[in-house]
């Protein structure tokens, strides 16, 4: 059972950016949904650290806009970081 799908906000994207490619628009989509998890997301068991303050919303939401509006780059892109 899949818990979320990507293809809704990867048509959103891709309406909203038509000059982007489908695998940067799918690559985005994936970085976008991998930092919301990380931020929001917490771990079922106790770690022993101290739990980190949530992200203020306003600001993720900054965030994520420029990560998915951000000019594309692959057509520079090698594919080695």
């Amino acid at each position: 059972m899949k818990l979320f799908a990507p293809a809704p906000f990867e048509v959103l994207l891709g309406r909203a950016l038509p000059e982007l490619s489908p695998q940067e628009v799918t690559e985005r989509c994936r970085l976008a949904f991998s930092l919301a998890m990380e931020s929001y997301g917490r771990p079922l068991v106790k770690m022993p650290a101290e739990p980190s303050p949530f992200p203020h919303t306003r600001t993720v939401i900054a965030f994520l806009v420029a990560e998915l509006t951000a000019p594309s780059h692959h057509a520079s892109d090698t594919g080695t970081a």
